[in-house]
């Protein structure tokens, strides 16, 4: 118990720690982070044990012609008789002009820590495809040579590893996300190259119980290209793991303030669970925009459900 706690606050710190400096967006970004870990650690994969499956849709800054528009799909299970899982996750990232798909799959390797603790080792491959459309840019002084004019794309190779601690109360991982990517597009005399490159993702959960129905589950995400930082912090609460309730912030000082935002969720069957976020931008951005929506739908298939033990079938002629 300790040792968990000492983690989670450890994360807590580093957020703490970039405060100061954050500002910006580095990649596609989800209210929902701590639904979804997989999409951004590769070590995730089946650390929930069983099959999840995940949909995700965000509209940011609803209101603003060419505003970030994200779907994502997850997918992965527990391996348990090698210890592992895997895992698949596709990324549909639009902004402006530009489109960002990316396609990955992930396998992961556990070890037992303790009865109560296991950590993971994952690796996660695949590639980005991504386009931009020349025809909707519009240049002050007619055509730029570094910029095309009409719909071109770019398919680049993708690498992401990690590691992963997981229990029943802590969830918190390490990962580093497009190791080998790098978008280029092809102007009409020149090459433009797109600043969608590599990061670093840190995670951290603690879900605490008062009681066999009432539980309050803090997390941070802190996500860097070690230039800017991008941090979410906030807690999820739950009542018989049946309705949720959160508040989160994103930045915190006046070059990086972002949002604040509220989660509601519930599980109308076991292995169903709907959740959806609304996030009411806190700088003066949001004098020209709606806010930002996101909704997210889970599937859980458990673990004994899908592995059950063959019937014992006696010979009699060895009873």
């Amino acid at each position: 118990m300790r040792n968990a706690l000492r983690i989670i606050l450890l994360c807590f710190l580093f957020a703490g720690i970039t405060l100061a400096k954050s500002y910006g967006q580095i990649q596609s970004l989800s209210s929902h982070y701590y639904l979804n870990q997989l999409s951004v650690n590769p070590a995730a994969a089946g650390s929930e044990g069983g099959v999840n499956i995940f949909l995700n849709y965000r509209g940011q800054w609803v209101g603003i012609t060419g505003s970030p528009n994200t779907q994502n799909f997850a997918a992965d299970m527990s391996l348990p008789m090698i210890n592992s899982g895997a895992g698949i996750t596709v990324t549909n990232d639009l902004v402006g002009a530009e489109r960002h798909t990316t396609i990955r799959a992930s396998f992961a390797y556990f070890l037992d820590i303790n009865k109560e603790y296991k950590i993971g080792f994952g690796l996660g491959g695949g590639i980005v495809n991504s386009s931009i459309d020349g025809s909707k840019l519009v240049t002050p002084q007619g055509e730029d040579d570094f910029l095309p004019n009409v719909k071109t794309s770019s398919t680049q190779p993708d690498l992401a590893f990690g590691t992963y601690i997981k229990s029943k109360q802590l969830s918190a991982g390490i990962s580093y996300n497009n190791v080998l990517s790098k978008v280029s597009f092809e102007g009409a005399n020149n090459t433009l190259e797109t600043k969608y490159g590599s990061y670093l993702n840190i995670f951290g959960a603690y879900e605490v119980f008062f009681n066999e129905k009432f539980s309050l589950e803090p997390s941070v995400q802190v996500r860097t290209d070690f230039k800017n930082y991008q941090t979410d912090i906030g807690a999820l609460f739950s009542y018989n793991n049946f309705i949720f309730t959160g508040v989160f912030v994103r930045g915190y000082n006046k070059l990086s303030i972002d949002a604040f935002y509220g989660t509601v969720g519930f599980k109308p069957i076991g292995s169903l669970s709907v959740f959806y976020s609304y996030d009411l931008g806190l700088n003066t951005l949001n004098d020209v925009h709606n806010g930002s929506h996101e909704i997210s739908i889970n599937v859980s298939i458990p673990e004994q459900k899908l592995f059950k033990r063959g019937k014992i079938i006696y010979n009699p002629r060895y009873l």
